[in-house]
C-alpha cells in the first residue's frame, strides 16, 4: 500500500455550521459525491469546544442525492483532545450525508465537517481540521523507519516524519509592553497589554498560521484614559466567556475601575462601550476577572476606602450590555491580591466558584455561590498558606466539579513550586494533597489541561531564569516533568499560558526590565501517527508506510513482545510515553498499533 503526496479527490469541506451553542438539536450536512473507486474510505473530523454531553454520528447513502431517509449510526467515534473524529469504510457510488445529532449542549468552534475522498487505505488518519491543519515546513528526507505523518498544504496531502515535543523559536510581539494577558478564541489570539509609554490598556489580536507562527493586526486602543500603574501589579484581566466573546476589566489612574465587552465575528473584534466599574484603592490596582457562564463573570478588585479585597457578578446581556450585582467584602482586612475560578457551573443552587485572596497575615480560599442572577453568597473559607504570609501571585483551577487546585510556590523559605488540592462544595471547602517539587521560583503560573497533564511556567529571579513544565496528575499525585527553560537571561514577572490541547500550548511572558512582550508556542505531534516508513524517500514524496494493522520489518534487535512507544524526539523506544506505535512481533518486525 503506497500514501502517495497527492490524493485523487482531495478534500472537500460539504458545509459550514455556524458558531455559537447547539441544544438538543439534529444537524444534517450537505451531501458529497462519492468517486468510484475500487476502495473508498471515508474520514471525518469535527471540532467541539467542551464536549459535554453526548453526541451521536450517521450517515446516510442516496444514489441520486435525493432519498436520505436511511442513516446508519457511526458507532467508532474517538477524541483526541478537543477534536471528535471518525471513519468509515463503502464501496458504494453514491451520495453521502452526515446527521449529527446532540442530546445535551456542545459548543462549537472549529465548524467545517470535512471528507477526504480517494483515498486508497483503510487506516484512519487524522487531519486538524480544515480550518488549523498544521502544515510545518518538511525538507529533510524520510528514511526507512521514520514515524510518519500526513500534512495538508493547500489542500495537497504530503507525508513528513514525526518531530515529536517542540518548541517554536522565541518571538517578540511588542517592544514597548508591560504586563499582558491572552485568551484563544478558536485560532485567534487575544492579547490585551499596558503599552509602556502612554500606559493605555491596548488589545490585539493575531491569527495562529499552520506554521506556528502568529499573524498580528494593528492594535486596538481600548480607552483614552492611562491605566493605574504600581510596580508588581497587574491593573486588567482577560477573560473568554464564549467562543467568540470575551470580557475586559481595568483600573485607571486615580482608581476608576471599568469592564468592556467584545465579539470577535469572523476574525474581526468590536467592543462594546466602556462602563464604570466604580473605583478601587490606587495604591492597590489589582484586577482579576474570570467566567462563571456563557453570560456571567466575576471581578475581583480592591475596596476604595481601604484595600479589602472584593468581587461581585457581572451579567452581559443583549448588545453587550451590563447588569452589574453589588460587591461583595469577604474580609475587612487588607489585601494585595484576588482570583479565582468557577468550579461547578450548573449547581442547582447557583454556579459555585473558588476565590483566592492574599491578606497580610495569610491567603485563603473561599467556596462561593451566584444565588440569584447577580448575588454572591459565601459558606466558608480555609487558610492556604497561613505561616509563610501573603503569596505574591498564584492562579487556581477546576480539576472536577468537587475539587480544585492551587498552583503557587510553595513559601519564602524554600522557592518550591508547589501544587496544593482542595475539596470543595456549596457549603465547605477543605484541604487536601499538597505536593511540592524541587524546583525553585517566586513567580508561578499552572494551566490543567485535562488527560492527567498539568502545565507549570515560571521563574526564579535569584538565578534570572524562566521555565516551562509539563506534569503528570491524577487526582491526589503529581509526577513533575522536567523544566525546560524559555529565557534563559531574565526572570519574567507576569506569564499568560492558554492551551489549544493537551499537547500544544501557548506562553506568553514580559520583562519588566527591558519592556518585551514575547512567546513561545509549545506543540507534540505525536498524536498525529499513522504508521512507519517502510521504504526511504523524500518529503512529499509517494512512499510505502505500513499503518496499524500491518508490519514493518525494517528494524534489527527488537525484543519480541515488546510495545514500543514514540519518544519526545520522534523516535521508538520501550519507554511509555502514552504513544504507541506498536507491538515487537519478532527481532526485525513491528506490528503497528496506535
Amino acid at each position: 500500500m503506497a500514501i502517495t503526496s497527492e490524493y485523487t479527490g482531495g478534500y472537500e469541506v460539504t458545509n459550514i455550521i455556524p458558531k455559537g451553542v447547539y441544544t438538543t438539536q439534529t444537524i444534517i450536512t450537505d451531501s458529497v459525491q462519492l468517486i468510484p473507486e475500487d476502495r473508498k474510505s471515508i474520514f471525518s473530523l469535527y471540532y467541539i469546544n467542551g464536549f459535554r454531553t453526548s453526541i451521536r454520528i450517521s450517515y446516510g447513502l442516496s444514489a441520486d442525492d435525493e432519498d436520505f431517509s436511511a442513516y446508519q449510526e457511526i458507532i467508532n467515534i474517538n477524541m483526541i483532545g478537543n477534536y471528535i473524529f471518525f471513519y468509515i469504510n463503502t464501496d458504494a457510488v453514491a451520495y453521502i450525508k452526515f446527521k449529527i445529532e446532540i442530546t445535551g449542549s456542545a459548543e462549537m468552534e472549529f465548524n467545517q465537517l470535512g471528507v477526504l475522498k480517494g483515498v486508497r487505505t483503510r487506516s484512519f488518519i487524522l487531519l486538524e481540521g480544515p480550518n488549523e491543519h498544521r502544515a510545518y515546513p518538511c525538507s529533510e528526507n524520510l528514511t526507512v523507519k521514520d514515524n510518519a505523518k500526513l500534512l495538508n498544504f493547500s489542500g495537497t496531502l504530503k507525508l513528513a516524519k514525526l518531530r515529536g515535543v517542540y518548541s517554536t523559536t522565541e518571538a517578540e510581539v511588542y517592544n514597548n509592553g508591560s504586563a499582558s494577558q491572552i485568551e484563544l478564541l478558536g485560532n485567534i489570539v487575544l492579547m490585551c497589554y499596558r503599552d509602556y509609554s502612554t500606559n493605555y490598556l491596548m488589545l490585539r489580536t493575531g491569527v495562529l498560521n499552520p506554521d506556528d507562527s502568529i499573524t498580528w493586526q494593528t492594535p486596538i486602543q481600548v480607552y483614552s484614559v492611562a491605566l493605574q500603574v504600581v510596580s508588581g501589579y497587574q491593573s486588567f484581566s482577560l477573560a473568554k466567556l464564549t467562543s467568540s466573546k470575551f470580557v475586559i476589566g481595568f483600573n485607571c489612574t486615580g482608581g476608576a475601575s471599568y469592564i468592556v465587552a467584545g465579539d470577535l465575528i469572523n476574525g474581526v473584534v468590536t467592543l462594546s462601550s466602556v462602563t464604570s466599574n466604580g473605583t478601587v484603592y490606587a495604591s492597590y490596582p489589582f484586577c482579576s476577572v474570570f467566567r462563571i457562564s456563557d453570560t456571567k463573570f466575576i471581578i475581583c478588585t480592591s475596596n476604595s476606602s481601604a484595600y479589602y479585597p472584593q468581587y461581585k457578578c457581572v451579567i452581559v446581556g443583549a448588545n453587550n450590555t451590563f447588569t452589574q450585582g453589588s460587591y461583595y467584602v469577604p474580609n475587612s482586612v487588607s489585601g494585595s491580591f484576588a482570583t479565582g475560578c468557577v468550579i461547578d457551573e450548573n449547581n442547582s443552587s447557583g454556579s459555585v466558584f473558588v476565590t483566592g485572596i492574599s491578606f497580610a497575615s495569610e491567603t485563603r480560599l473561599y467556596t462561593n455561590y451566584v444565588s440569584s442572577q447577580t448575588t454572591v453568597s459565601s459558606s466558608a473559607y480555609i487558610a492556604l498558606n497561613s505561616t509563610y504570609g501573603v503569596l505574591p501571585d498564584f492562579t487556581i483551577e477546576a480539576y472536577n466539579t468537587g475539587r480544585g487546585l492551587v498552583s503557587y510556590f510553595k513559601d519564602t523559605t524554600t522557592h518550591k513550586v508547589a501544587v496544593q488540592f482542595f475539596n470543595i462544595t456549596i457549603s465547605a471547602i477543605t484541604l487536601s494533597d499538597l505536593i511540592t517539587s524541587t524546583y525553585d521560583s517566586d513567580h508561578v503560573a499552572g494551566k490543567y489541561l485535562g488527560s492527567g497533564k498539568i502545565l507549570h511556567v515560571y521563574s526564579y529571579a535569584s538565578i534570572a531564569k524562566s521555565f516551562i513544565m509539563l506534569s503528570d496528575i491524577t487526582t491526589n499525585s503529581i509526577a513533575w516533568g522536567t523544566p525546560v527553560e524559555i529565557n534563559s537571561t531574565s526572570a519574567n514577572l507576569f506569564f499568560s499560558v492558554r492551551a489549544f490541547s493537551v499537547v500544544r500550548y501557548l506562553v506568553f511572558y514580559c520583562n519588566e526590565t527591558n519592556h518585551s512582550i514575547r512567546f513561545k508556542i509549545y506543540d507534540d505531534d505525536r498524536n498525529l501517527f499513522i504508521g512507519i516508513m517502510n521504504e526511504s524517500g523524500l518529503a512529499g514524496a509517494s512512499c510505502e508506510v505500513k499503518i496499524p494493522g500491518q508490519i514493518c520489518n525494517k528494524f534489527s534487535g527488537l525484543t519480541p513482545g515488546d510495545q514500543y512507544y514514540i519518544q519526545t524526539d520522534g523516535s521508538l523506544s520501550v519507554t511509555q510515553t502514552g504513544f504507541s506505535a506498536g507491538v515487537a512481533v519478532s527481532d526485525m518486525e513491528i506490528l503497528v498499533k496506535k
